[in-house]
């Protein structure tokens, strides 16, 4: 281990052989491939051997291959032990990045040669953790001697100072998020369900044997047994807590599964669907999102806690007297009660549809408010919502009939058919039952109807699950793109030769049927022109995302120019309505195409480019500088301001070709000039697209 680090001192802590279980950069593929059970024949090609952001690339590519997930965010020093306890399985980088451990449990690693050790969760977090920087040992050896302490207060005085420095060196793996077989079992859901339900039916036995107890006792004029009721009085709120804990750790998980599935699908959708959905159906699937989350905590609340009251409902009806005649009776019910969810499910189905609707007419007329309110639209126009309402309300009429047979009536009218059974039953024997045959079936016809109305609750939240999963179909579908078999070749910077070959452009709703072929040669400054709707802008998205899955060819030096690495070769500003701000901070939605958090020079040269586009006033404005928050409810940008904040996200790529959609139309005639000129030094290749 001593070739990663020239500090000997942050290797003290490991024994020779635990030196051993150090792998090298070059073995990474093999590490992530061991972590995620796939062969590492899927991810053979080398680790790319120093640049950060090729080895970002290349990890990107390799856990699409294995269909895995690094979680890299930099965790505070402060909490690194408690990270690393629940970390597994995760890569440990060394501080150097010449090496890494693998990490396959609470402080045990896996070696390169299949060996285990067990290391310390404390000393993997000096691992990771590069030793203290000269000036501020010596900043803490000057405090420490004014106030005339020793070395160990200058060393504690440094540890203090160092507590919240973030570190970045450990990558957390899970399953991705369409991997959904493997994220279930990463997240353990049938251990939490297995566990929800073992527990659900301990604690209603252990509420039916002590109600049977006390019921015993008071049919005989006896005491209890003191032991046996301390008993079942202790255990009975342990176990219901207990479920209640496990059921809320499930619901959790299954939350977060089902939101990251989602977020992925809405990342992978195609640009063409998501401008069809607009901003209405995005804000309409984001609801349906959240009543997904909320139907499914519902369900792992209330299945288990039915399961086991139907189950032990049945064993108590078993235990009585009709046995033969209302256990039958109670499946017959069963069975009426999931016909009639049928139709429900039918109408809820239709209401969600309605609502949707809804939602999607009123987020549009709210966001076309101010235009209604200038035109001064005729009030019927505008009261063509109560349609829409009419339609809603009759649905939810439909919705809430269908629910009354199979949630109301059905578990009310079970208990009157069990009650008048067992008193017919008594009536045609000419003599009342036995007390305790009596309080055996009561309390069966009680437990059962209430196992009756918990299946109701858990209908209902299955009905939402399985409407809203239908609604949200396509984003539950959508997949990203197939990886290549082998790592693309990167796009070597500084060369900025681009050429499109045979690139087909088809818009079959607009008469388009092209075919481009145009090269990019260095310091090249193209001009696109042609009417609306020639499809400009259609090819500079193809461009810049290297999309030929409908044919042709975009080259660059180093080869065809893949998707992964498209932001890369061409760095592409929008037109203004296709550009947006991020809440964040304005350094943020600056280096949105760099790392974060940032290094200072990543911060001096948004900066830098900020000021050379004429935004120096407007960083000086600012309250926090680079840091002061923008979006809806932060520090507000002008048009113009917007434009050039744009153009500098595109230009901190660093891309070799810049290509621009009409993204200085919201500048006036000097700013442009302004910005046209710092284009014109920084970009090696420029491609602006006029209209007209």
């Amino acid at each position: 281990m001593s070739n990663l680090h020239p500090d000997p001192a942050l290797h003290a802590a490991f024994d020779p052989a635990d030196a051993l279980a150090w792998w090298p950069r070059a073995a990474l593929g093999r590490a992530l491939a061991l972590l995620a059970g796939r062969s590492d024949a899927a991810v053979s090609t080398d680790t790319p051997a120093d640049d950060e952001a090729d080895l970002s690339s290349w990890t990107a590519w390799a856990c699409d291959r294995l269909d895995i997930r690094l979680d890299r965010r930099p965790v505070l020093r402060a909490d690194l032990a408690a990270a690393l306890e629940a970390a597994a399985p995760a890569l440990v980088w060394h501080p150097s990045g010449d090496g890494f451990l693998l990490l396959v449990g609470r402080g045990r690693v896996l070696a390169p040669d299949g060996a285990r050790h067990r290391i310390g969760v404390d000393r993997l977090a000096k691992a990771m953790v590069p030793p203290p920087h000269p000036s501020l040992l010596r900043q803490g050896r000057r405090v420490a001697a004014l106030v005339g302490g020793g070395a160990a207060l200058a060393e504690a005085l440094c540890a203090a100072d160092a507590a919240g420095a973030q570190v970045s060196g450990l990558w957390r793996l899970r399953p991705a998020p369409h991997a959904t077989r493997r994220a279930i079992r990463h997240e353990g859901l049938l251990r939490y369900a297995l566990a929800s339900l073992a527990l659900a039916f301990a604690a209603q036995g252990a509420e039916v044997f002590l109600w049977g107890l006390l019921g015993a006792a008071a049919l005989s004029g006896q005491a209890p047994a003191g032991a046996w009721l301390v008993l079942l009085l202790a255990l009975a709120p342990v176990l219901q807590l207990s479920q209640s804990l496990t059921t809320d750790a499930l619901s959790r998980r299954i939350a977060g599964l089902v939101r990251r599935r989602l977020l992925a699908g809405a990342l992978c959708l195609p640009d063409m669907e998501l401008r069809a959905e607009g901003p209405e159906g995005l804000l309409s699937r984001g609801m349906e999102a959240q009543g997904i989350e909320t139907a499914l905590s519902a369900l792992a609340t209330s299945a288990p806690l039915a399961l086991a009251a139907l189950g032990w409902a049945v064993w108590v009806l078993a235990q009585g007297p009709l046995a033969f005649g209302l256990v039958p009776l109670l499946g017959a019910v069963l069975v009426a009660q999931a016909m009639l969810f049928r139709h429900f499910v039918d109408r809820f189905a239709l209401w969600m549809q309605a609502s949707r609707r809804l939602t999607t007419r009123m987020v549009s007329w709210m966001i076309g408010h101010r235009s209604l309110s200038i035109l001064g639209t005729p009030e019927e126009i505008l009261s063509s919502e109560a349609t829409g309402l009419s339609a809603y309300a009759e649905a939810g009429k439909k919705m809430d009939h269908a629910s009354l047979g199979a949630f109301a009536v059905l578990p009310n009218g079970w208990s009157i058919l069990a009650v008048a059974a067992l008193a017919l039953v008594a009536a045609g024997a000419g003599a009342v039952p036995q007390r305790a045959d009596m309080a055996i079936t009561l309390g069966g016809i009680l437990l059962s109807a209430r196992a009756l109305v918990s299946l109701s609750g858990t209908w209902a939240a299955y009905a939402a699950v399985r409407v809203g999963l239908v609604q949200m179909a396509p984003l539950w579908r959508a997949r990203p793109a197939a990886p290549e078999a082998r790592f693309p070749p990167l796009p070597k910077s500084g060369t900025p030769r681009l050429a499109v070959q045979d690139l087909p452009l088809v818009r079959p709703e607009r008469g388009l049927h092209l075919s481009f072929r145009f090269p990019v040669p260095p310091k090249a400054r193209l001009w696109l022109t042609g009417p609306s709707g020639s499809g400009k802008s259609s090819l500079l998205r193809l461009l810049a995302k290297g999309d030929t899955t409908g044919g042709g060819h975009v080259l660059s030096a180093a080869g065809p120019v893949a998707p992964r690495h498209a932001a890369r070769a061409v760095a592409m500003v929008p037109q203004f309505h296709d550009n947006h701000v991020l809440d964040g901070s304005f350094a943020f939605n600056l280096l949105l195409s760099r790392r974060w958090p940032p290094k200072p020079a990543d911060l001096e040269a948004a900066e830098n480019i900020a000021r050379q586009l004429g935004l120096g006033d407007l960083v000086d404005r600012m309250p926090a500088g680079l840091f002061t928050q923008l979006g809806e409810t932060g520090w507000q940008l002008s048009q113009g301001e917007r434009s050039r904040m744009f153009l500098a996200r595109a230009l901190l790529q660093n891309a070799p070709v810049v290509a621009l959609d009409e993204s200085l139309a919201a500048l006036d005639p000097e700013t442009e000039l302004v910005c046209l000129a710092e284009l014109d030094r920084v970009a090696d290749a420029l491609v602006l697209v006029r209209h007209g």
